[in-house]
């Protein structure tokens, strides 16, 4: 070694290490040092220390119990570097000095000087026992908790390479998962509200980084044998995403917003630092697995099966019945909780980000191309490494074809799949485990918060229970907040809406690809934009065929958005005013609604009507959200992007043909699903009534109308045939119901009033009340929706009034009428009268209103007057009269005129069908319909029964159920057989009648 050179590392050793081997200072000026006495005495000061010597000396250095003992000059200002006691720290400041070393030092010495550093550090980390009182794999975790991102980096890949090429993967392994044992038990020990977990965070990162195999590392620390969903919060990226605001279980106390209960003006700072916070984990965390995943082609896969099989192992998360469990009985899921459930949405949305829409003010090309190469085959995979999650026994929008047998047809898919397929259905998932049940539970929890509340205002209740249900309601309440306020978090909504746009758009250009579905093709994706037209592909020229491609786009897809999509009006309605989120939505939602040979299932499609009404500028229910806003501080949000929405956009009339196509197709037989039934039904009264109001959407209706009024016969009945038919029969039953319930709710309320329940047993007298309750609320759900329906009905008939004119159609719609006029006006509309009607949601003199302006909608038609006045059962002379009189009541008075014209000119021909009557009394039993018993006009031959019914009794019966009345065998209007026969004797039987009358009055002239 040259003696420049021996300069050189005596310079370093001072410079650097803050050390000596000379007891005697070099110039007045020296700083204080660290004399190292075993090396000094092997150094000749004539040449001064060497690399191996310097390295010694370092060591030396580092086995000092008292570096303090040993400063020359002794003083006792001694800097806190100059004696620092922990290896790492010594170590890695006399590395940040070289850094920063302006003498003139060649590379190749300093490259010695930085070994020196780094074989220490690792010699430490690899031998503890040199250093037994220091704990070196917990001084470097808190080394990159403190020091600048960019020289860990630099230093953790430095230390990573040495050990590496000194011992091997196996060395790198064991010392780094020394390092990494400290960091899960310091995450372990903090909370999202800790000083440090950020720091925490960025320590993972600069591991990750430092080498791929450290990655690798991280991925698989303590993951081991997991059995249960919950154990992944015990491998060390499930600890990082277990930090938040969400207790594990809801029996626990929510400590960030229980005061917030007692103290609403402390709502807005604690929102803002819950948001702060988590945005803070999210971009960690993101930060992290975006590392991992580019760390190497292999850490990709083993963190994309991390992923994977958390959500594999927690997809209990996503039964309906996760979310109704009783909050002391929560940890019996064995599931991840809440809020580690909601990280991982919010990471792997972040993960998503890239091949989302892309935020614009204009309709058009907002999506991203990237969505284009997402391969819906991705959900066939039955096996191999792309079969994930159990994704191929998910149910699709359309079913799988099936074999003669009945056997499904194995789908064709491709056999690989690039990673932004695999992160979007991925998405999919994590929302299945992660929000959607958490609003589930957020419903679950504003329900039990109401009914805690009720309780507690029970006068008779105990003060020790009074005080129980306080605290309850207000732990209740701390939860619903923290709920509320991140799943509104704007960030999370911000990424929530560019996925589920994207996902819309995919849906539909999966919809749109109608090239080959075979086993020649390479990839699945729709690779182009194609631009949707209506009719879409394969219902041209009236003919329908099933949408083959939808056999691969999961129910998961679209019930994922309707779920997020359904919560906006009162968690985040400013997202529906993006239009670059509700254009592409609205495409999807009539592409989908429209057809059930794009959907077969009924209840999806069901759903879609709710995200129609999502979607309106205004809301029921809209002035309890407001206040609910104003509450949380949150400005109230401008509706202009939402009415653009429906006066707009390019396919908005197929609004109109898809509100139809549901209304029919969701129809079920039976009891059990009746109230299911009009669940569904609501939402689309609500759209109806806000596009009647646009003159676009009448003038479709009116089309539609006529291209069902001019197929009435045709083989398959036109849906707004049907449409129209279903709802005159909801309108029957639901009033029917309404009216059956408040006559039952009067009856049991004057058996309350009388005092009859007061000599009851205490079990049997709130067993009564309990029935009360419910038939009252009972009485109100058909209440409500009878007068959705009425109230649908009338806007109907206000523009389209000729279909219902039909002979099909009038005389069922005028029975219905008259019946529900007659019991709201009659003698026994007393009956109907209860102690609360308004809460019951009961008002007859706006069902009279309403059925009024149905009657004044049609009166014009002769043959609807007709028809009034054949009614035998509810129509008589005073009709009329008493629906004026609760009119006049009700201030309805502009209706009076039309309704006394309607009472004219029905008894005119009420007169005119007394005389028919009277004349065609007494017909033979051959001639009678078999359901109406009324004389037939145009019999037809049902061919499996053989039994002869009017051709317009069994049209109106083919519209509800396309079987044969008498046998239930399937049945068409194409295969009525006319029988000309008996017609014949009809007519000629209507003629010797009418012939014998008009004799009779000659002879009496």
């Amino acid at each position: 070694m040259s003696t420049s050179a021996s300069n050189i590392f005596d310079r370093v050793a001072r410079d650097i290490f803050i050390l000596t081997t000379s007891k005697d200072p070099i110039s007045p000026s020296q700083p204080p040092l660290v004399f190292v006495e075993d090396v000094a005495s092997s150094v000749d000061n004539q040449v001064g220390l060497s690399a191996n010597l310097l390295a010694e000396a370092v060591l030396e250095r580092l086995l000092l119990p008292d570096p303090g003992a040993f400063v020359v000059p002794f003083t006792n200002k001694v800097s806190p570097e100059t004696v620092q006691v922990k290896l790492v720290s010594y170590l890695f400041e006399s590395w940040q000095r070289l850094q920063a070393y302006n003498v003139k030092i060649s590379p190749e010495e300093k490259s010695e000087v930085e070994s020196i550093i780094v074989r220490n550090v690792a010699t430490g980390l690899l031998q503890n026992e040199l250093h037994p009182t220091q704990n070196i794999p917990l001084q470097i975790l808190w080394l990159l908790c403190e020091q600048t991102f960019e020289e860990c980096i630099t230093f953790m890949t430095s230390l990573a390479k040495y050990i590496l090429n000194e011992d091997a993967e196996a060395g790198l392994e064991s010392s780094m998962n020394l390092v990494l044992n400290n960091l899960f038990h310091e995450v372990a020990k903090s909370n999202i509200t800790s000083p440090n977990f950020t720091n925490l965070l960025r320590a993972t990162l600069v591991i990750i980084k430092c080498n791929p195999i450290c990655a690798k590392l991280v991925i698989q620390h303590k993951l081991g044998e997991l059995t249960r969903g919950n154990s992944w919060n015990g491998t060390l990226l499930g600890k990082l995403l277990s930090l938040s605001f969400v207790p594990s279980t809801i029996g626990q106390d929510n400590e960030v917003f229980r005061d917030v209960v007692r103290e609403p003006s402390l709502m807005a700072s604690r929102e803002g630092m819950v948001r702060q916070s988590t945005q803070s984990l999210v971009d960690g965390l993101h930060g992290i697995f975006e590392a991992l995943l580019r760390s190497s082609p292999d850490n990709r896969k083993l963190c994309l099966n991390w992923l994977w099989g958390c959500v594999e192992a927690n997809n209990s998360r996503a039964k309906i019945m996760s979310t109704y469990v009783a909050e002391d009985q929560l940890d019996l899921l064995n599931t991840i909780s809440d809020g580690f459930a909601l990280n991982l949405e919010f990471l792997v949305l972040r993960l998503c980000e890239p091949f989302c829409t892309v935020p614009s003010n204009s309709q058009e090309n907002t999506f991203n191309n990237k969505i284009l190469t997402i391969d819906p085959t991705f959900c066939a995979v039955e096996s191999g490494p792309f079969c994930r999650a159990k994704w191929f026994e998910e149910t699709c929008l359309m079913p799988v074809d099936t074999d003669a047998k009945g056997n499904k047809i194995k789908r064709v898919h491709s056999k690989n799949f690039n990673f932004i397929t695999e992160c979007f259905f991925l998405a999919q998932k994590v929302i299945e485990i992660a929000s959607k049940p958490c609003r589930s539970r957020l419903s679950r929890l504003i329900h039990e918060a109401s009914r805690i509340e009720q309780i507690s205002l029970i006068e008779s209740l105990a003060s020790e229970a009074r005080e129980r249900a306080r605290h309850g309601l207000e732990r209740i309440a701390a939860h619903i907040m923290c709920y509320k306020v991140l799943l509104a978090d704007p960030y999370y909504i911000d990424l929530s809406s560019k996925l589920h746009s994207a996902a819309a758009h995919w849906v539909v250009q999966v919809l749109l690809d109608e090239t080959p579905y075979s086993e020649d093709r390479s990839s699945f994706a729709p690779g182009m934009h194609r631009k949707v037209v209506f009719p879409l592909p394969g219902e041209e020229f009236d003919t329908i065929r099933p949408a083959r491609t939808m056999q691969y786009v999961p129910e998961a897809v679209v019930s994922n958005m309707e779920s997020f999509i359904t919560m906006g009006p009162q968690n985040h309605p400013e997202a529906l005013e993006r239009t670059w989120l509700t254009w592409p939505i609205l495409t999807m939602v009539v592409a989908l609604m429209g057809s059930p040979c794009r959907v077969r299932n009924p209840h999806l499609r069901g759903g879609l009507g709710q995200v129609l009404e999502s979607l309106l500028p205004w809301q029921k229910g809209e002035d309890e959200m407001l206040m609910e806003r104003r509450i949380f501080n949150h400005p109230e949000v401008s509706k202009y992007q939402r009415e653009r929405l429906f006066t707009e956009h390019p396919y908005r009339l197929q609004i109109a043909e898809a509100i139809v196509s549901v209304y029919v197709g969701i129809e079920v037989t039976g009891q059990d699903h009746f109230e299911q039934k009009f669940q569904y039904r609501t939402p689309l009264y609500v759209v109806l009534d806000h596009i009647w109001k646009i003159d676009d959407y009448v003038e479709k209706f009116k089309e539609m109308a006529s291209h069902a009024e001019a197929n009435m016969e045709s083989v398959n009945p036109p849906v707004f045939l049907r449409f129209s038919n279903l709802l005159i029969n909801d309108s029957v039953f639901l009033l029917d119901e309404a009216i059956t319930q408040m006559a039952t709710l009067r009856e049991k309320q004057a058996e309350k009033d009388s005092g009859a329940w007061e000599t009851l047993p205490d079990a049997q007298r709130h067993e009564q009340n309990r029935n009360l309750e419910m038939i009252g609320r009972i009485a109100r759900y058909y209440n409500v929706m009878s007068v959705e329906t009425i109230g649908t009905l009338q806007q109907l008939t206000k523009h389209i009034d000729s279909l219902f004119c039909h002979l099909t159609m009038v005389d069922r719609l005028a029975a219905m009428l008259n019946y529900f006029l007659h019991r709201l006006t009659g003698p026994k509309s007393k009956e109907l009268k209860v102690s609360n009607m308004k809460e019951c949601g009961f008002e007859p003199g706006n069902l009279v209103i309403e059925i009024s302006k149905i009657y004044i909608n049609l009166h014009h038609s002769e043959e609807f007057c007709a028809a009034i006045s054949r009614d035998g059962r509810s129509y008589n002379s005073d009709l009329f009269p008493r629906a004026e009189h609760i009119l006049s009541r009700v201030g309805a008075g502009n209706l009076l005129s039309d309704i006394k014209l309607i009472a004219q000119k029905v008894a005119k021909h009420a007169i005119q069908q007394s005389c028919e009557d009277e004349l065609l009394a007494g017909a033979p039993d051959e001639f009678l319909d078999p359901i109406t018993a009324a004389l037939m006009i145009d019999p037809v031959i049902l061919p499996s029964s053989g039994v002869s019914i009017d051709r317009s009794v069994i049209a109106r019966h083919l519209l509800s159920d396309q079987t044969d009345p008498f046998n239930r065998s399937p049945l068409t209007m194409e295969q009525l057989k006319p029988n000309t026969e008996l017609r014949q004797k009809i007519q000629d039987w209507v003629a010797m009648k009418r012939g014998n009358l008009a004799q009779h009055n000659a002879g009496n002239e």
